[in-house]
């Protein structure tokens, strides 16, 4: 048993006057900062779901043109003033000192660097109701002189998001850009504020998708628009061509850019990004600026039926617009037709970069990895050999090899490939820089000294790293304060024998920060969603055994048959297997917990799963291992499988149950825990979580579950979260979900169920809470969990 101390990096950088911008770094509110950055971490921990959100969320570090430094968001919640507060800083890559930018760049909804060589300039995103309601503001201002040199390039006539640049413009007097936004049918820019109202509120449908993840389907669709920031004429801002900054005696550029932007699409049954998640991830604008490369849905083909989505290449100016031409359709030297992700051109424009899945309908197949030839049109495949399932791709600066992450044993590593002209008959498999925690970005800096990593462990959220390429160590740049973080968990891996021959079934095993080895804890079995998913060495804000470990348990995570990370076989060995080889691998990790660890009391002992882990647990109750736990919680969880035709991808079904129920009625009813003989099992107390806005699993299933416990006499409690979809995120219902959890399990184990005072979400002498509207978007540190969804 291998065994890992502290899973994050706790210790925080003290934030102090930086030797370049002198003019951010050494502000008044940064010297303020300096005298609380460093603080000393608790012996025994108090840490608390309050904690976990009330830390802060931060987006990816990106760098600017010379790798010097990296701009990040960072938001934190207050449940005393019961709202978000925001904030764009800046990170100096030597230093690892961060600072936040002044002003009202503060309220912009995106900041990205402008493209090309520039290293100061910036460019964001701000909500209007100039010219019109549901407007947005393009602004561009200098890093040195924040406030003084901001100004507004464009107003929008919608809302607009994902702003991309082209990263080498040949001028710089312009540089061309393109965002995402919603267009009506005719490929007009939608804006929803200006919508004529309806005046009733039916819905008809003839075809699919009616709703997708939590919301019914419109006619609009999202489609990429383009854009050029230019540099401004000397009459149209201030009355020069470039602000005067008196106090350093230094002129700054000022840009404009037309606030008529141009549907690169224009043809409504295309639409990039892809819902539900899609982001700027799904296209790439080449360096050049001429073209731009995006990931659509297949248009001839049943969204609800098929997984299938291919590249399209079409060019940014409206001179030469074609439509788009899809690259990577099926054809005799191009056999992959499943899903397909992260566009990624070369640097030299020469070579696009992605990901393709194999087989369409099959949304968690490997990702391989593929080289198109810009100029030829021909497709090669790369990395043949390598049994992990990469989820992004994307290019050093000289273009020479290709850099990628991808889930390793519960990690999520950075790999490098060899050579990129030796890749078809080169080494097959990239050789992996780092070892622990999850990688959720990564930025190879302009020099290739190093790469710039955002990662996440189980014990932290987002920190930022360096990557040196020549001493191939990574060096600690800055990490987030934690309220009440534990000083340090023991995280081990546990391999036992799977059910499987010539498998082994991966745990990772949380303990408390004030563990003691001569005393016994309570354990908290968890069971991952998916079902092809896993526990991993990573941050959540919706399920993180830290929580659990500091209310004073000792957390299994269970990754059996089924989970990625472990290769295509072990992954794909759950289809049509829902409740045979991954029940087992439960089983049997569970009993070597209760034969070999003697400081886990299995006499005390909770399960807790959600979506396919929810489904599990009521799968458990029919069964004996539902007998071995003391209470059981299943949120958003299948409780009959033959009524999941009232779900919205209906791939997912076909696809993990060998068809649709009326082709395969035996397959699900071999796998359904509502099997009259399981169902008059059920005997264990449990906790149902189940919310209204979840189209993937709806709420029926939840109910049905909760009936069947109460008509049958076991303790059970229900809990339903108005407003909220298959994840509970709006930070006070989270609260509130936690303490239910907490609570309902310390009660069957013998700890505090004083749970609710401390965690302060219910009102003295009210059975419920007030309500308090808190705006929520998935927002980036949820992203990497947005396949934890079944």
């Amino acid at each position: 048993m291998k065994i890992r101390l502290g899973g994050g990096p706790w210790p925080l950088r003290l934030i102090t006057t930086a030797s370049t911008l002198s003019s951010l770094f050494t502000s008044p509110t940064a010297v303020a900062a300096a005298a609380v950055g460093i603080r000393t971490m608790a012996t025994s921990s108090n840490f608390t779901a309050k904690d976990m959100l009330e830390a802060p969320r931060r987006s990816a570090a990106v760098p600017n043109g010379d790798g010097t430094l990296a701009l990040f968001s960072s938001r934190s919640y207050s449940f005393k003033d019961h709202k978000f507060t925001k904030e764009w800083n800046i990170l100096d890559i030597k230093t690892g000192e961060a600072k936040a930018l002044p002003g009202s760049i503060a309220e912009a909804s995106e900041v990205v660097w402008v493209g090309g060589k520039t290293t100061d300039t910036l460019a964001y995103l701000k909500s209007s109701d100039e010219p019109v309601k549901g407007s947005t503001e393009l602004w561009v201002t200098n890093i040195d002189n924040i406030e003084e040199t901001a100004h507004k390039a464009a107003s929008f006539p919608a809302s607009v998001s994902n702003l991309v640049f082209q990263s080498d413009p040949e001028s710089s007097d312009s540089v061309n850009f393109v965002v995402s936004a919603l267009a009506e049918p005719s490929g007009k820019i939608f804006n929803k504020q200006l919508a004529p109202k309806k005046l009733d509120t039916g819905r008809v449908y003839s075809e699919l998708f009616v709703r997708h993840w939590d919301s019914w389907i419109e006619k609009e669709k999202s489609a990429i628009f383009a854009g050029t920031l230019t540099k401004a004429p000397k009459s149209s801002f201030l009355g020069a061509q470039r602000v005067l900054n008196l106090v350093k005696s230094k002129t700054y550029d000022t840009f404009t850019a037309d606030s008529n932007l141009r549907n690169l699409i224009q043809d409504a049954k295309l639409e990039s990004p892809v819902a539900p998640f899609g982001d700027s991830s799904h296209f790439s604008i080449s360096p050049d600026g001429k073209h731009v490369a995006f990931v659509s849905k297949a248009p001839e083909l049943n969204p609800a039926l098929n997984t299938a989505t291919y590249i399209y290449l079409v060019s940014h100016s409206d001179k030469d617009w074609k439509e788009p031409k899809a690259i990577n359709k099926p054809s005799a030297s191009h056999k992959h037709h499943g899903a397909t992700s992260s566009p990624q051109f070369s640097p030299d424009g020469r070579w696009i970069a992605f990901l393709q899945m194999n087989e369409n309908g099959y949304e968690s197949d490997k990702n391989d990895v593929f080289l198109y030839n810009v100029r030829s049109e021909s497709i090669t495949q790369v990395l043949k050999g390598w049994d992990r399932s990469p989820d992004s791709v994307f290019w050093s600066p000289k273009g020479d090899f290709l850099y990628l992450t991808a889930a390793d044993q519960a990690r999520t590593k950075l790999w490098k490939t060899g050579p990129v002209g030796k890749l078809a008959g080169g080494p097959s498999e990239p050789k992996a820089l780092t070892t622990e925690n999850t990688v959720t970005n990564a930025y190879p800096l302009a020099d290739e000294s190093g790469v710039l990593l955002s990662l996440t462990s189980i014990t932290s959220p987002t920190f930022y790293s360096l990557y040196d390429t020549s001493s191939e160590k990574l060096r600690l740049l800055n990490s987030p304060v934690i309220p009440n973080a534990p000083s340090s968990n023991e995280l081990e891996d546990l391999w036992v024998d799977g059910a499987a021959s010539d498998t082994k079934v991966h745990s990772l095993v949380l303990k408390p920060s004030n563990f003691d080895s001569s005393k016994k804890y309570p354990l908290a079995f968890l069971i991952h969603g998916g079902p092809q998913g896993n526990w991993a060495d990573g941050w959540s804000t919706r399920w993180n055994p830290l929580v659990y470990a500091e209310a004073g348990y000792v957390v299994v995570a269970v990754n059996p048959t089924g989970s990625t990370s472990y290769g295509k076989a072990f992954c794909d060995a759950i289809q049509n297997n829902w409740g045979g080889t991954p029940y087992e691998d439960l089983v049997l990790t569970f009993n070597h917990l209760k034969k070999e660890l003697s400081y886990i009391d299995t006499d005390r002992a909770v399960a807790l799963g959600a979506s396919y882990g929810g489904y599990m647990i009521n799968w458990i109750q029919g069964h004996p291992l539902g007998r071995e736990f003391k209470a059981l919680v299943c949120h958003d969880g299948i409780f009959n499988t033959q009524s999941m035709l009232s779900t919205e991808e209906l791939y997912f079904n076909a696809h993990d149950f060998g068809g649709h129920l009326w082709e395969v009625p035996e397959n699900y009813q071999k796998w359904n825990p509502a099997q009259p003989e399981f169902l008059r099992e059920w005997k264990t107390p449990e906790l149902v979580i189940h919310n209204p806005k979840d189209y993937r699993l709806p709420i029926s299933e939840g109910l049905a579950a909760f009936n069947r416990l109460q008509v049958g006499g076991v303790e059970s409690k229900l809990v339903v979260f108005e407003g909220e979809n298959h994840w509970v995120l709006q930070p006070e219902n989270s609260l509130r979900w936690h303490g239910e959890v907490v609570g309902w399990i310390n009660k069957f184990v013998g700890l505090s169920t004083d749970v609710v005072g401390k965690e302060g979400w219910r009102e003295e002498g009210e059975e419920g809470k007030k309500v308090v509207d808190v705006k929520v978007d998935a927002g980036v540190e949820e992203k990497s969990e947005v396949r934890e969804d079944l």
